[in-house]
């Protein structure tokens, strides 16, 4: 169980960088279809260039600016969910050790 968890996590992991790539490259697309200035935005000034060029061209990059969103939506359940995985025992490296009885001593 803890391994098909730890690769479903692994697997989400990649899905959210490959959405947030492709976003990235679906709005530099449409930026220099838009203006070269805008696509040279989008490219040297990114996280802000892209977010100015979604603002100012809503019509035109709607779709690769939602798609960054639900990127960034999946790195906040990663960062949320990985520590709770983590506490919950789930992917280490180490069994989990259960307290034996210790009888005490007699005196």
């Amino acid at each position: 169980m803890e391994m098909a968890l730890t690769l479903l996590v692994i697997a989400f992991a990649g899905f959210v960088i490959l959405s947030l790539v492709a976003s990235w490259i679906w709005m530099l697309v449409v930026a220099f279809q838009t203006h070269p200035g805008w696509g040279f935005a989008v490219l040297l000034a990114h996280p802000w260039g892209s977010f100015f060029f979604a603002c100012a061209n809503w019509q035109r990059a709607r779709w690769p600016a939602l798609l960054t969103v639900a990127g960034l939506v999946g790195i906040v359940v990663l960062a949320v969910s990985i520590p709770l995985l983590k506490s919950a025992g789930v992917g280490s490296t180490q069994p989990q050790a259960t307290p034996s009885p210790v009888a005490s001593p007699a005196f």
